[in-house]
């Protein structure tokens, strides 16, 4: 029976290596030989590969050698038992790493009649055997969870997202009919949320029942919610629903509908993120065909500039960095607000924001010319009815 070694080069961008080793899953390799660097192991770029990818650790090997430096890495291969078995059938991933280091891969195994040199194109699903130019579809494609964690980020509040879903879907007639309201009464209801965080503000982050039901006594009995039967915990779960979570709830909803996308997997809400100690939460996160795309949901962005406005900006901006989040990631802005994203002829200040924070946004007066769906569907490229 023929072994099999894979052999990787490792870099900031973990994901090509994980996606080539889950498509490969089929092949009982032998070895799975890492050529990385001092740098990239401080960061824990092989583990945070290796973890990912669920492979026993007891089959693993590091070679870690100077990135820049020809020489250097030839004479460390030349050390490797393990790599230069020419009774071995070699897979060498080239697609990460320096080009010395691919190059001098290559250079190793150039005599290797049993290879094959694998190189997987930016943003593309499929990888193109090197000295062949033949195109090989990748059908494996991560969740959401694997994207994430292929840049080890963690999801803290992972246990908790099926209970959520579970809420949102009991509860999405609701979130419709809040949505058909809210298009012809947008002013009346941002009005609601923006009294109803007011209230809780000044109440030390508290509020009542009977002051939901004061404030937001149209929406409750536009859903015919009954606040009396719910417990206190419940009613704080309301709070957040009726002060923004319905609006996140029904893009996650259009969203997975419209994709066809699995739940918890592939289309996730609420998630909360932890890495390097720093923590965000995210509204609708989706990864469709090995991407991931970030949708911030807000029903408003605050009277000024300075208010919610920049703070949500700034936060998308960062998750630009592709070292902490990846090349394939989009970062997109949905709001119903119609004052801060416009300027005073009233047109969308589109070039100059996308300019300047990296991300792609709409406001309220796009998503009613397009429709929710519309904007969806131009999200995700998805082009016809």
């Amino acid at each position: 029976m023929r072994e099999n070694v894979l052999v990787s080069i490792v870099s900031d961008q973990t994901l090509p290596n994980i996606l080539i080793i889950k498509e490969l899953e089929q092949i009982n390799f032998k070895l799975f030989i890492f050529i990385s660097t001092e740098e990239m192991e401080r960061r824990g770029k092989t583990d945070t590969i290796v973890s990912t990818s669920k492979i026993d650790s007891r089959r693993v090997k590091v070679v870690k050698v100077d990135q820049d430096n020809y020489l250097e890495i030839l004479n460390k291969l030349n050390s490797i038992e393990e790599i230069k078995d020419k009774n071995i059938f070699y897979y060498l991933n080239i697609t990460c790493g320096t080009k010395p280091m691919s190059i001098t891969l290559l250079d190793f195994y150039r005599d290797y009649e049993n290879k094959i040199v694998i190189y997987i194109p930016v943003g593309k699903n499929y990888y193109i055997d090197f000295y062949s130019g033949k195109k090989i579809d990748i059908s494996y494609r991560v969740t959401v969870e694997e994207y994430l964690s292929s840049y080890n980020i963690k999801i803290e509040n992972k246990k908790k997202i099926p209970q959520h879903i579970d809420c949102l879907n009991d509860r999405k007639e609701m979130t419709y009919k809040l949505w058909d309201f809210a298009l012809n009464n947008i002013d009346k209801v941002n009005e609601i949320i923006k009294n109803l965080r007011d209230t809780y503000k000044n109440n030390r982050n508290k509020i009542s029942r009977d002051e939901i039901k004061d404030i937001a006594g149209e929406l409750l009995n536009l859903i015919n919610l009954d606040l009396e039967s719910e417990s206190h915990d419940r009613v704080k779960n309301w709070y957040n629903y009726f002060t923004g979570g319905w609006f996140e709830e029904l893009v996650y909803l259009r969203t997975r509908d419209i994709l066809g996308v699995k739940e918890n997997d592939h289309i996730v809400i609420g998630i909360q993120i932890v890495k390097g100690g720093v923590k965000n939460e995210l509204d609708v996160v989706v990864c469709l065909e090995n991407r991931l795309y970030y949708i911030e949901c807000k029903t408003g962005l605050g009277e000024k500039q300075n208010d919610v406005f920049k703070e949500t900006f700034e936060k998308l901006a960062r998750m630009k960095d592709q070292k902490q989040f990846g090349l394939s990631m989009r970062n997109y802005l949905l709001t119903l607000d119609k004052k801060v994203l416009y300027d005073v002829n009233g047109d969308l200040q589109k070039e100059e924001r996308e300019s300047t924070y990296g991300i792609k946004f709409y406001g309220l007066k796009e998503i009613e010319e397009a429709g929710l769906d519309g904007i969806i569907k131009e999200i995700f490229g998805i082009k016809g009815d």
